[in-house]
């Protein structure tokens, strides 16, 4: 198989990419910025000025930073004891009940596993 390569003109300059790698949406949004008017943009080789421009930002910092933060033991424990006692095992083969019953033994290293 021979790879070709394809010069696609961009708005910083241009950039080359394997024709047969790229795919259709990554090319159709190459295309779609080379023929839209991206004057208002300060500097569109700035990828962050770039994206705030493009992508709406649906999450606030703050809420972002509760989103991210690791969780404390309590709200593990608070999460494993909502599970469903009686219901089927997950990927790991066990249920919500062997988690109730046996939190004293297991809790440290369960909330170990997910910090």
């Amino acid at each position: 198989m021979v790879l070709t390569h394809t010069w696609l003109d961009n708005f910083c300059g241009g950039i080359l990419v394997p024709s047969q790698g790229l795919g259709y949406f990554g090319i159709e949004f190459l295309n779609w910025i080379n023929t839209n008017d991206l004057s208002h943009v300060q500097d569109t080789c700035n990828m962050e000025d770039f994206i705030s421009t493009y992508i709406p930002e649906l999450v606030s910092s703050t809420k972002n930073m509760m989103l991210i933060k690791c969780p404390n033991f309590l709200e593990i424990k608070n999460v494993v004891f909502n599970l469903n006692g009686n219901s089927a095992p997950g990927p790991d083969g066990f249920g919500g009940l062997f988690y109730h019953s046996c939190w004293d033994i297991i809790g440290t290293d369960v909330c170990n596993a997910v910090q």
